[in-house]
Formats: C-alpha cells, structure tokens, sequence
C-alpha cells in the first residue's frame, strides 16, 4: 500500500504553493497550486486522489477584481464552478466539464462586476459546497 508524503514548498518570490506528491515506491505527482501565502490541508487517498470533496480554499477573500478558488473532486465526474449574486442569478460560470479526480484551482476575474457579496457553487459527483465571497473595490 502507498502512503504519499506531501511536500510544500515555496515555489517562486510570489510564495505560490507547490504541491509535490511523492509515494512509497518514488514515483510524483506534482500539482502547482495558484495561492499565495498559503498552504492547502488536502487529505489524499494512497493514489494521491483527494479523499475530500469541496472547495479547499478562496484566496484572497475579501478580493479586489480577481479572486483564485481551489476544490478538490474525488472522482471522475462532470464539475459545475458558478458564482452567483445574493438574488440567486448566475453571473459566470467558471468551469462546466469533466474532471478527473483531483485538486484545482481556478481563478475568478470579477473586474466587470459590482462590489458586495457572492456565492461560489461547486457541484461534482453528486455533492455540492458553497462559498461567500466578498469583493471590494
């Protein structure tokens, strides 16, 4: 059985997390994570598959113009990302497709929209999580 170790390290001057998978048997799984100064708790199976399902993290939030938000899928299904304004409209669908089992991250540029609060809805497989964001501007 593998029982990945995870490696973080900083990965440039912007302090990007860099996400390095490494099993029993040293075969990698590298995964480059766009968050700044932060690193992500993601539990993985002996794959190196996320055991969790949902949105791991939005950062920065509060946000001025562009936000990235990072979830992890455990299975193979088709993944939906929309924000939403407080009234429940769509205003943008970030991701709309299959997805392999896995971590992402996507970013979210909110420049043509209006400060205040939204929502960002991720559903895969069945399961569904939800965020608050905030944007300032």
């Amino acid at each position: 059985m593998l029982f990945p170790n995870i490696i973080y390290k900083i990965a440039n001057l912007y302090k990007e997390c860099l996400v390095v998978v490494e099993s029993n048997d040293h075969t990698e799984r590298r995964v480059e994570i766009p968050i700044v100064g932060c690193v992500l708790d993601v539990p993985l199976d002996e794959s190196g598959n996320p055991t969790e399902f949902g949105i791991a993290s939005v950062y920065p939030n509060p946000f001025n113009s562009t936000t990235s938000i990072t979830f992890t899928v455990t299975k193979s299904s088709k993944v939906n990302l929309t924000i939403f304004d407080l009234d429940g409209r769509e205003v943008e669908t970030i991701l709309d497709g299959i997805s392999p089992a896995g971590i992402y991250s996507k970013l979210w540029s909110a420049n043509s929209f209006a400060p205040g609060l939204y929502i960002v809805r991720l559903v895969a497989g069945g399961e569904v999580d939800g965020r608050k964001l905030v944007l300032v501007k």
